[in-house]
C-alpha cells in the first residue's frame, strides 16, 4: 500500500459504524430536534437494506454513508417513524435531488413519518446544500431537510468535557483529519490529543474500545508511523494509557492482512497471528455480552481465515446483541 493510499480518507466505514454504535449521542448532539422525537426506552433498529433497495441509480459510488433507523415516537402511543440518514463526504451537485429521491420513496414505502437528515463531512466551507427545488410550468417541488456541517462545530473537544458525549470526539477527529490532509507528523500529535481525552470523560469500557478503534481509523497514518505510534504510546505512563497496545493495532494489522501476512511472515508466526485475532474476537465478545457460552467459542474458534476474523471482530465490536453477532459470523 503506497503512502498516499494509507493517508487516504476514504473512511465511509469507520463513519458508518460511529453513526450505528453511538446513535443517541450522534443525534442529541447534531440533531437536537430529532433527539426529542424518540422514545429511547423502545428498541431501534437499523434498516440499511431496505434502504440500499431504494437508492436512486445516482447513489452509487463517491463518498458516502447512508443508514435508515426505525424508531417509536415519544407520544405515548406504538408510532413507528423512520430517520434517513446521510453522510456526504464531498461536495456533489446532484446531492439534494438524492436527498429528495430518497426521502419520497422511503415516503411512499413507510408512509408521511420519515426525517432526512444530512451530514456534510467535506473540507469545503462554503458548501452546505439543504433544498431541493424545481420549477416547470407552474408544477413546483420544494424540499428542504436538516444539515449538520462537521467543519461549523466549534471546539468538539471542549463540548466533550463539558458534556461527555462520546460523538464529539468523533467530530473532533474528523476535523483532525480534514485539517491534517498531508501533514502525517501533525496528524499523528492529534491523535495523541485526542486520545487521552479518552480517560477524562468517565466513559464505560466498551465506549473507550469504540472510541479507540474510530479515532485511530479516522486518522489514519502511514505504516511506519502507525508502528511508531503504538511503540511511543505503550511507554506512557500507566495512568495515562486508556488501551493497551492490541487496541491500536487496526491500522497496520490491516496492512498485513492486505499483503496475505507480507513477504517474510513464516507459517508459525501466521497461525499465531490468527490465534491472536480469535483471542481479539472472544474478548469483545466478553466485554460486550458476559459470558457467552461454550458454543460461541467453539464457533470463534472454528474460523482459520484471516479475513473471515477481521470480519468477526468487527461485528463483535458493532453488533447490537450476541444474535445479531452469530447471524453475521
Amino acid at each position: 500500500m503506497s503512502q498516499s493510499q494509507t493517508l487516504n480518507d476514504q473512511i465511509d466505514a469507520p463513519r458508518k459504524f460511529a453513526i450505528e454504535i453511538f446513535l443517541e449521542p450522534f443525534l442529541r448532539l447534531c440533531f437536537p430536534a430529532v433527539h426529542a422525537l424518540i422514545d429511547w426506552g423502545r428498541p431501534f433498529q437499523f434498516l440499511d437494506t431496505e434502504l440500499r433497495k431504494l437508492a436512486p441509480d445516482h447513489a452509487q459510488g463517491g463518498l458516502l454513508v447512508d443508514r435508515l433507523i426505525q424508531a417509536r415516537m415519544l407520544n405515548g402511543h406504538d408510532v413507528r417513524f423512520f430517520i434517513h440518514v446521510e453522510v456526504q463526504g464531498q461536495p456533489q451537485r446532484t446531492f439534494p435531488e438524492r436527498m429528495w429521491t430518497y426521502h419520497y420513496r422511503l415516503v411512499d414505502k413507510f408512509g408521511p413519518n420519515v426525517v432526512s437528515l444530512a451530514v456534510l463531512a467535506d473540507a469545503d466551507p462554503n458548501w452546505r446544500p439543504n433544498v431541493y427545488h424545481t420549477e416547470m410550468a407552474g408544477c413546483i417541488r420544494h424540499f428542504e431537510f436538516p444539515i449538520f456541517k462537521v467543519l461549523d462545530f466549534a471546539d468538539p473537544i471542549r463540548v466533550f468535557e463539558r458534556t461527555g458525549n462520546p460523538f464529539a470526539l468523533v467530530i473532533a477527529a474528523h476535523q483532525a483529519a480534514l485539517a491534517t490532509r498531508g501533514q502525517p507528523e501533525l496528524r499523528y500529535e492529534e491523535r495523541f490529543r485526542l486520545l487521552r481525552q479518552l480517560r477524562r470523560g468517565g466513559l464505560t469500557k466498551p465506549e473507550v474500545g469504540h472510541l479507540t478503534r474510530l479515532l485511530t481509523w479516522l486518522t489514519r497514518l502511514p505504516r511506519e508511523m502507525e508502528l511508531r505510534f503504538v511503540e511511543q504510546w505503550n511507554k506512557l505512563p500507566g495512568n495515562e494509557r486508556v488501551m493497551t497496545i492490541d487496541d491500536l493495532t487496526t491500522p497496520w494489522e490491516e496492512f498485513a492482512m492486505e499483503k496475505g501476512h507480507a513477504k517474510g511472515l513464516e507459517e508459525g508466526q501466521a497461525r499465531g497471528l490468527l490465534e491472536a485475532r480469535r483471542q481479539d474476537v472472544l474478548e469483545a465478545l466478553e466485554t460486550r455480552f458476559g459470558d457467552m457460552g461454550e458454543d460461541v467459542r467453539e464457533r470463534v474458534q472454528a474460523l482459520s481465515d484471516e479475513g473471515r476474523l477481521r470480519q468477526a471482530l468487527r461485528s463483535a465490536i458493532t453488533a447490537p446483541t450476541l444474535e445479531r453477532f452469530l447471524a453475521a459470523l
